[in-house]
C-alpha cells in the first residue's frame, strides 16, 4: 500500500505531526511519503518542484484570498483558498494508493484539485490538525459554534449577514467533498466530536474517526535532569516552568493567563523558560531563560528534560506537540481542561487539568506538578506505549484499506 503525505512545510507543528505519522505508516509497512511545498528543514521529506508559470499562478491563491476577505474586518486566522495548484497528475500523486492531506492551505488545496481527485475516485485521508477543513475558513472558533449550523454572521469576519463569505464556503466544501471518497481523522478526541458536528461532513456525508498522532519516543525520552541543565547552562537549583509554541504569545496560547499565574507564586522559586518566537519580557519579577526557536529534537528533548513542569495555557488546541513531547520525556504538564488537553493528561498523574480559565488553578497545578515529585519514568514510559507509532500506523492502515474497498 502506497500513501501520499501533503503538508504545506516541514516548519511548523502540522508538518512535524505528518513526518511522525509517515513513520508510523512506515513501522506497519505502508509505503509512505511525505511532500512539502515549502521545504524549511533538513528532513527527509520530499520538496514538491514548481515550474515558473506554477510559481507565479501560486501567488495567485494570495491575490484571491485577499480579494474575497477585503469587504470584512477580519479578526482572526482566516483561508477563503480555492486557487492553488492541481498535482492530480503529478507521479507521486497518481502512483499513490491513498492521497493523505494535512495542512495544506496556501498553495496546496484548490477546487480544481479535489475534483481531480474525486473523477479519479482515489481515496483522500484528510488529518485534522485544526478546524479549517470543516468552518467557513477560519482555523480555530473560538466561542462560535455557528459551523454546526452552516455558518454565516461570521464573528472572525465581524459580518452581520447570513449568506456573507463563511456561509459561501461551507456551502462549496459540501459540495465538493460530497463527490469524493475520502474520510476524516481528527487527532483529539474534540476536534473528532467537532468535525462530525459541523455542516459540512454531515450534508457531505463524511465521517471523522480519533487517531491521535504518535510520538517518536527515540527522539522524545526522559534524559537525566543535572546534565541536560549542565548542557543548557543552566546554573540554578530553583524550579523550572517551562511553555513553548512556534509563536508563544499568539493568545490561543494563553501567555496571558501563564502570566497572570506566576504572579501568584514565588519568584524566588521559580525561573520561567520559554522556547520559539522571542520578545523582551514582560515579568520584571521573574527570573527567565528564552531559548528562541528550536527545531532540533534532540535539542528540544534536553529542555524539556531539564525543566520541572511544562506549562499549556491554551484557550482551544487540537493534541499539541508540545505537551506530548514533554510528556515523553517524562516532565509532567499542567494545562486547562480544554481541547485535546484531557488526551495526554491525567489529573494529578502526569500532569494537572486547570478548570478554564481559573488563573488561581492554573497557578496551583503548576506549584503542584513542579514539587509533587510525579513519576517521571512511569510518565515517559505510559506516553510512549499509549502513542506509539504501531498504534497510529495500525489506524491509519486500516482507514485506508476500508476507503480502497469503497
Amino acid at each position: 500500500m502506497k500513501a501520499v503525505h501533503l503538508v504545506i512545510s516541514d516548519l511548523y507543528g502540522a508538518g512535524r505531526a505528518a513526518w511522525r505519522i509517515c513513520c508510523a505508516e512506515r513501522s506497519v509497512g505502508i509505503d509512505a511519503e511525505l511532500y512539502v511545498l515549502n521545504r524549511d528543514l533538513n528532513t527527509p521529506s520530499k520538496p514538491i518542484s514548481l515550474s515558473k508559470k506554477e510559481k507565479l499562478f501560486r501567488q495567485y491563491y494570495k491575490h484571491s484570498n485577499d480579494r474575497k476577505l477585503k469587504p470584512y474586518q477580519v479578526s482572526t486566522y482566516y483561508h477563503a483558498d480555492h486557487a492553488g495548484l492541481d498535482f492530480a497528475k503529478r507521479d507521486f500523486v497518481r502512483d499513490a494508493d491513498v492521497v493523505h492531506f494535512h495542512w495544506v492551505n496556501e498553495g496546496l488545496y484548490s477546487d480544481q484539485f479535489m475534483k481531480s481527485l474525486a473523477s479519479t475516485g482515489k481515496p483522500v485521508v484528510w488529518t485534522l490538525h485544526d478546524m479549517w477543513a470543516f468552518t467557513g475558513g477560519c482555523h480555530y472558533t473560538g466561542d462560535c459554534r455557528r459551523f454546526t449550523d452552516g455558518c454565516g454572521c461570521c464573528p472572525g469576519l465581524s459580518s452581520s449577514e447570513e449568506n456573507d463569505l463563511s456561509r459561501r464556503e461551507v456551502s462549496s466544501k459540501s459540495e465538493i467533498l460530497r463527490n469524493m471518497n475520502t474520510a476524516f481523522a481528527g487527532c483529539s478526541k474534540w476536534i473528532t466530536d467537532e468535525a462530525n458536528s459541523s455542516t459540512v461532513l454531515k450534508t457531505s456525508g463524511k465521517n471523522c474517526v480519533n487517531i491521535p498522532n504518535p510520538i517518536n519516543s527515540d527522539s522524545f525520552r526522559k534524559l537525566d535532569k543535572t546534565i541536560c541543565r549542565q548542557l543548557l547552562n543552566i546554573q540554578s537549583d530553583k524550579k523550572l516552568i517551562l511553555m513553548g509554541a512556534v509563536n508563544p504569545y499568539d493568545l490561543r496560547k494563553g501567555y496571558q493567563y501563564l502570566k497572570e499565574a506566576l504572579l501568584k507564586l514565588d519568584p524566588e522559586k521559580y525561573i520561567l523558560c520559554m522556547f520559539g518566537q522571542k520578545k523582551d519580557s514582560d515579568l520584571s519579577s521573574f527570573e527567565s531563560i528564552h531559548f528562541g526557536s528550536i527545531y532540533d529534537d534532540l535539542h528540544l528533548a534536553m529542555i524539556y528534560s531539564a525543566c520541572d513542569v511544562f506549562a499549556a495555557p491554551s484557550v482551544q488546541e487540537n493534541l499539541a506537540n508540545t505537551v506530548m513531547e514533554s510528556l515523553a520525556c517524562g516532565t509532567p504538564v499542567t494545562a486547562f481542561r480544554i481541547g485535546g488537553m484531557p488526551d495526554m493528561i491525567n489529573h494529578r498523574e502526569n500532569g494537572f487539568l486547570a478548570e478554564p480559565f481559573s488563573c488561581e488553578e492554573l497557578a496551583s497545578g503548576i506549584e503542584y506538578c513542579a514539587f509533587a515529585e510525579l513519576p517521571s519514568d512511569k510518565i515517559a514510559e505510559e506516553t510512549a506505549e499509549r502513542f506509539s507509532f504501531t498504534a497510529a500506523g495500525t489506524a491509519y492502515q486500516k482507514l485506508y484499506s476500508s476507503l480502497i474497498r469503497k
